[in-house]
C-alpha cells in the first residue's frame, strides 16, 4: 500500500512540472476578422502572445507584411493591450490592411523575438491565406437564367413605294439647295468687305513643361513637411492625371484610378511605369478617402516617380528639316 501511494505522489509531481513547462511556454497566433474580402475593402489581423513570468517580447518584425505582395497595410496599431491573469500575460495588436488584386493571398508569418532566461528566442506565426473577390458573389436566384423559346423568324414584307416615301427625300435636296444658295450669297458679299484682323494665336506649353513646373512649385510649398499630407497627395495627382489627359488625349482629371489604368492599357508604356502610376494613384485614394498615413519617404519617392515619368515620356515635336 505505501509503495502505491509513492508510485502516485511521484507520477503527481512529474504531471505537474510537465505542465507547467507547457504553460510557461511562448504561444503567438494570427487571426483575420473573415477568410473572404472584397477587392479594396479593409480586414483585420489581430496578433497575440501569451507568456509567463520571466518571458518578455523584444521585437515584433512587421516588415514581412509590408513587403509581403498585393498587402498594402493601412494602419498598425501603437502599442500593446495587455492583460496579465494568473500569472500569465498575454498581449494583443490589431494591423488594419487591403487588397487592391482579386485571388487568393497568403499572409506571411510574423516572427517574435522573445527574452527567457537571458537568452532571446524566436517564434512565429502560421501563415495565412485570404481569398479576394471582385464583386458579391450572385445569390442563386440572382444567377439562376431563364429560358426562352424564340419564335422562328417570319420572311420580310415589302410595300410599294409611294409619295409620301419619296417626299421627305425631295424636301431634303431642297432644304440643301436653298442653303448651299445663301452660304454662296454670304461668301460672296464678305469677299467685298474688308478682312477682320487676325486674332493672336495662345501657345501652349508642351505637356511636360506644363508638368514639370506645376510639380518644382508644388515642392516648393513643403505641404507635407507641414503635415498637409492629403493637400500634398490630391495636388501631386491632380498633376499627373492632367499630364496623362494632355500627353495621351485621355479623360483623366474625371476618371477613376482603376478607369485611369483601364484607359493606359493600349498605351505603349511600361509595365514598370504602369506599377508606379497605380502605386501614386491608390496611395492618393488611400490618404484621401480612408485617411491613411504613409510613411514620410513615400511623399520623396512619389514625387520623384512624376518627375521621371514626365520627363521620360514627354512628346518631342519633330523639327522642320530645311530644304537644300
Amino acid at each position: 500500500m505505501k509503495k502505491m501511494i509513492r508510485l502516485l505522489s511521484v507520477i503527481l509531481v512529474c504531471w505537474s512540472v510537465g505542465t507547467t513547462s507547457v504553460f510557461a511556454q511562448m504561444r503567438v497566433t494570427a487571426t483575420l476578422d473573415s477568410v473572404r474580402m472584397l477587392i479594396g475593402d479593409q480586414m483585420n489581423l489581430k496578433l497575440e502572445a501569451s507568456y509567463s513570468a520571466g518571458e518578455s517580447i523584444s521585437n515584433v518584425d512587421l516588415t514581412v507584411l509590408e513587403e509581403a505582395e498585393n498587402i498594402e497595410v493601412i494602419s498598425t496599431q501603437s502599442g500593446w493591450d495587455t492583460l496579465t491573469v494568473a500569472g500569465e500575460t498575454t498581449v494583443r495588436r490589431n494591423i488594419v490592411f487591403t487588397i487592391f488584386e482579386s485571388g487568393s493571398f497568403f499572409i506571411p508569418s510574423i516572427p517574435f523575438s522573445y527574452k527567457k532566461n537571458g537568452t532571446t528566442n524566436t517564434i512565429a506565426t502560421k501563415e495565412l491565406i485570404i481569398n479576394v473577390d471582385d464583386v458579391v458573389p450572385e445569390s442563386p436566384q440572382e444567377a439562376a437564367v431563364d429560358t426562352v423559346a424564340l419564335a422562328p423568324i417570319k420572311p420580310i414584307y415589302v410595300e410599294p413605294m409611294t409619295f409620301e416615301d419619296v417626299a421627305p427625300l425631295l424636301l431634303t435636296f431642297l432644304l440643301i439647295g436653298i442653303i448651299g444658295g445663301l452660304i454662296y450669297f454670304f461668301y460672296r458679299r464678305a469677299q467685298n468687305k474688308k478682312l477682320p484682323p487676325k486674332k493672336k494665336v495662345i501657345i501652349m506649353d508642351p505637356a511636360h513643361v506644363i508638368a514639370q513646373r506645376k510639380l518644382a512649385e508644388l515642392k516648393a510649398k513643403q505641404l507635407w513637411q507641414n503635415g498637409l499630407i492629403k493637400e500634398y497627395q490630391s495636388e501631386l495627382t491632380f498633376i499627373v492625371r492632367e499630364y496623362l489627359e494632355n500627353r495621351y488625349g485621355i479623360s483623366a482629371l474625371e476618371s477613376t484610378t482603376y478607369e485611369i489604368l483601364g484607359d493606359l492599357k493600349p498605351i505603349r508604356l511600361s509595365d514598370e511605369w504602369k506599377g508606379k502610376l497605380r502605386e501614386m494613384l491608390e496611395l492618393a485614394d488611400l490618404v484621401k478617402f480612408a485617411k491613411a498615413l504613409p510613411p514620410e519617404s513615400t511623399h520623396e519617392k512619389l514625387m520623384g516617380y512624376a518627375v521621371d515619368f514626365t520627363e521620360k515620356t514627354k512628346l518631342i515635336p519633330e523639327q522642320p528639316t530645311a530644304e537644300v
